[in-house]
């Protein structure tokens, strides 16, 4: 989820000198490249000071990966699975996890699972880190919960990979949640046929951002499991599979 969360670079040029520095200086496509590889790094200078700001010190993660951080900031609002804000307005995403958005399958249950265990809490960030959405990331604690491997034991949110000091833990607890068909790894979520409407059984899938759509006559249709909350779904007709988007599968009957 993109935040609303606006971030504003320090002025390390004045306004005057900036318009100069770029009339005179950004002529050609590798000029220009130049300038924006500058810009991008104040922007993450400016982001790396955030953070550390949020949580009150800097830790070096490689001598004290364990160190939790008291942000000492309480939970105003949750905005979905993974995303939430703290009473100085900060938005925090909860590192290695990745929550339905709220239109897909399991969001809302997601969203008020973590309302549960974190709204109008105090919560503790562990090995926090910025995003390139302004976003803090972290292993988010309450008292001595991690709520990140809360939510993905429980199949509320998936594990998506991200290093930490606790990827193991969350790697397992992924497997856990799949293994034992819980929240987006059951079949309210997980489906290979169409429990409600059989005869809606052309698939729309989502890899990688692109959409493709699987007639019955595919050869790999039943290979196919449609994960509703990362966005798949169901069409009845071709028609509607093309107006939202979707393309026909290679593998399909021409």
């Amino acid at each position: 989820m993109k935040p609303a969360f606006i971030y504003r670079e320090p002025k390390l040029l004045s306004q005057v000198n900036l318009i100069a520095y770029k009339e005179n200086y950004t002529n050609t496509k590798e000029q220009k490249q130049i300038f924006y590889n500058h810009s991008m790094s104040k922007r993450l200078v400016a982001l790396s000071t955030l953070v550390i700001l949020l949580t009150g010190a800097l830790v070096a993660q490689d001598k004290l990966p364990h160190t939790p951080i008291d942000t000492r900031l309480k939970v105003i609002d949750v905005i979905d699975g993974d995303t939430f804000i703290t009473a100085n307005g900060a938005r925090i995403r909860l590192y290695a996890a990745n929550s339905p958005e709220l239109t897909n399958c399991y969001g809302p249950e997601s969203k008020k699972y973590l309302s549960s265990l974190i709204l109008n809490k105090k919560v503790t960030l562990l090995e926090p880190r910025g995003d390139a959405y302004g976003r803090v990331m972290a292993l988010v604690y309450v008292g001595d919960k991690l709520v990140n491997l809360d939510l993905i034991k429980n199949g509320y949110t998936r594990y998506v990979g991200q290093v930490s000091s606790q990827s193991k833990l969350l790697q397992e607890a992924n497997t856990y949640a799949r293994q034992n068909k819980l929240g987006i790894y059951s079949s309210q979520c997980l489906q290979v046929t169409n429990p409600k409407n059989p005869k809606c059984n052309i698939k729309g899938n989502i890899n990688d951002a692109k959409k493709t759509y699987f007639l019955p006559a595919c050869w790999d249709y039943n290979n196919v499991a449609l994960e509703l909350d990362q966005g798949d779904q169901w069409f009845c007709t071709e028609a509607k599979a093309i107006s939202a988007g979707f393309s026909p599968s290679a593998h399909c009957p021409k």
